[in-house]
């Protein structure tokens, strides 16, 4: 066999990545491991959990998109209902107008207009932005080129504020008329397209943006504090006794599958310990949408418990002993079989 053939003939082995892979990848998505390697290091190298990255991949399945081309991005929004950050997927400018060619009525936009340009400060930054900016974009309507004329939009109510919900991020401190061009774009294509893209806002325009709330528990205040229970947000409650998705159920399953396989890698039961707190919230979440998945992990905790216990018998003395006594009962039975051959 020649060198060439011999190396075409190789198996290419490629680690997991960031997050583990899993076969149902394959099966849904169409995503192998080294497709997914590229999606966790390459395409969404900032995603924080793996339940983001599916969540994109279901996107981008329902839409038809090539999620290699990114046409979705992670944009992490301030919480105020948890005080943190959270990972949220939406769809970028590029997005937005595929949808608008795949109508078949997409003719074109023109270049577009800025407002004057002004100096102001924000927080901690000094930037030299347009006051505002337009964009026309063109639809074939029965034959006819007719011009769409999308909302001005100003810098100051759509820049992506830093960490001090202040002060411009870098990007629109970097480029404050390139991020203000998309974001009008957007509004134009929304304008123009209504029954393809509704209300759907881009990646540039949410970044930085602040979730205002979800639904949560809610103290009952007329009743006192010792017996105060917790009351539902009905559409909440709802959304509890429905049965997950397609997509979620895949979402929950990915998650539960990386769960038990870093329940297989423990080798102390204080690792196992740490595993089962730092999955407690997500436990919970189980037990409403997917009670299975919940019992999968418990069963895997427990086996592995059992088994560390099984391969750790105590100090070394009772390691010997128990090898003593192994090998002596092993020579018994070789005897004892022997001795049933012979008769």
């Amino acid at each position: 066999m020649s060198q060439a053939n011999a190396n075409s003939q190789a198996v290419i082995s490629v680690s997991a990545g960031r997050f583990p892979w899993v076969q149902a990848f394959k099966d849904r998505y169409g995503i192998d491991r080294g497709e997914w390697r590229a999606l966790t290091d390459a395409v969404f190298p900032n995603a924080k959990s793996l339940d983001t990255i599916v969540l994109a991949l279901s996107y981008c399945k329902a839409r038809n998109l090539d999620v290699f081309k990114r046409p979705v991005h992670i944009v992490p929004m301030y919480s105020t209902a948890s005080n943190s950050y959270v990972d949220t997927i939406w769809p970028g400018i590029g997005e937005l107008r595929t949808t608008a060619v795949r109508t078949g009525a997409f003719a074109g936009r023109d270049a577009a207009v800025y407002g004057p340009t002004v100096k102001a400060t924000y927080g901690d930054e000094e930037v030299e932005h347009p006051e505002w900016c337009e964009v026309v974009v063109y639809r074939m309507v029965e034959g006819q080129r007719v011009a769409c004329h999308g909302p001005r939009v100003y810098w100051r109510e759509t820049f992506a504020t830093d960490k001090d919900k202040v002060s411009p991020n870098k990007m629109w401190c970097k480029r404050p008329f390139g991020q203000l061009e998309k974001c009008a774009e957007a509004a134009a294509l929304r304008a123009a397209f209504p029954e393809e893209i509704g209300n759907e806002y881009t990646a540039e325009e949410m970044e930085g943006k602040i979730i205002e709330g979800r639904f949560e528990q809610v103290p009952d205040q007329s009743a006192p504090a010792a017996t105060r229970q917790p009351s539902r947000n009905k559409l909440a409650a709802f959304a509890e006794s429905e049965p997950p998705t397609d997509d979620e159920l895949a979402v929950l399953r990915a998650r539960v599958t990386a769960i038990c396989e870093t329940v297989a890698l423990a080798r102390t039961e204080s690792a196992l310990t740490k595993i089962e707190v730092k999955e407690r919230a997500f436990l919970s979440e189980l037990d409403a949408k997917w009670p299975d998945g919940k019992t999968a992990i418990t069963q895997a905790i427990a086996a592995q418990k059992e088994s560390l216990s099984e391969a750790s018998p105590g100090s070394a003395g009772e390691r010997a002993a128990t090898a003593a006594d192994g090998e002596s009962r092993a020579g018994a039975a070789a005897r004892n079989t022997s001795t049933e051959r012979e008769a």
